[in-house]
This record gives C-alpha cells, sequence and structure tokens, in this order.
C-alpha cells in the first residue's frame, strides 16, 4: 500500500516543484525587465 500511495505523491510534489520554479522564474524575469 505504501508503494501505490507513494507514486502518486511523488508526481505530485514534482508537478508543484517544477510548478513554482516556472513561477519564480516568470516572477524573476518580470521583475528584471522591469528594473531594466
Amino acid at each position: 500500500m505504501a508503494t501505490k500511495s507513494a507514486k502518486p505523491t511523488y508526481a505530485f510534489r514534482t508537478f508543484w516543484a517544477v510548478l513554482l520554479l516556472a513561477i519564480n522564474f516568470l516572477v524573476a524575469a518580470y521583475y528584471f525587465g522591469i528594473l531594466k
């Protein structure tokens, strides 16, 4: 049961990690774009 629940959790955490990273880059690009 641990293996079954671990797979979706890993994919879910990976999805959020990539999503937050993408948002972080977008905010940084927008912020530095405004500064320039």
